[in-house]
């Protein structure tokens, strides 16, 4: 039992090490204006679908395989219109990092308000997309972990 335990770890560790390893060698792409590629994005979903924005942000976090993960959340809402949709908030925080809630009305009917959270890291080369999320609030003015960036000062 002891033998299979340290087995199990040294492959779970090699596993962990090579997928650190190839997510390391994939280059981030900076991109020029968060805001612009915040509200692009809910534009080429609806348009494009959701295999495409999910390649963008895997390309632009440096993980294009994490197209395959992240494309079948997103394909209730691909090409679908939205009624409306905007940035709701965009906090900068001293030029390092930024935080960018865009809103969606309408997108489906199950669940019309849906927020996509784009965190952005500045670095020499730009600004790079270190994280997205997306949530569905259907009575607070935000989703309960994205409050820290909609209370904060705005740029």
């Amino acid at each position: 039992m002891r033998k299979f335990f340290f087995s199990a770890i040294t492959i779970l560790s090699g596993l962990v090490s090579s997928l650190t390893t190839s997510i390391a060698q994939q280059a981030q792409v900076p991109i020029a204006d968060p805001a612009q590629f915040s509200t692009t994005f809910i534009k080429q979903l609806e348009t494009s679908g959701a295999e495409a924005v999910s390649e963008i942000i895997g390309r632009a976090v440096g993980n294009p395989a994490g197209k395959a993960a992240l494309t079948p959340h997103l394909i209730p809402f691909e090409k679908k219109s939205s009624k409306m949709y905007g940035i709701a908030s965009d906090v900068d925080f001293n030029g390092f990092v930024r935080v960018i809630i865009v809103y969606t009305y309408g997108l489906i009917d199950q669940s019309p308000y849906l927020y996509f959270r784009f965190t952005f890291k500045n670095s020499p080369e730009g600004w790079l997309l270190t994280n997205f999320n997306f949530k569905t609030e259907p009575q607070e003015a935000f989703p309960a972990e994205f409050l820290p960036y909609a209370r904060s000062e705005r740029k």
